[in-house]
């Protein structure tokens, strides 16, 4: 399963995702990869 956390930029809204072992996806905006849970995690933080 990935997790997805969102941040603030000057550039606008970024998403990283993860999926326990390391970052899998990176985007701006707030969509949410197919199966993944909106959650702060270690790996996000």
């Amino acid at each position: 399963m990935k997790n997805v956390f969102y941040y603030g930029s000057p550039l606008g809204t970024i998403g990283i995702a993860e999926n326990g072992t390391g970052i899998t996806d990176l985007f701006y905006g707030k969509e949410l990869p197919g199966g993944a849970e909106v959650r702060e995690t270690g790996l996000l933080r």
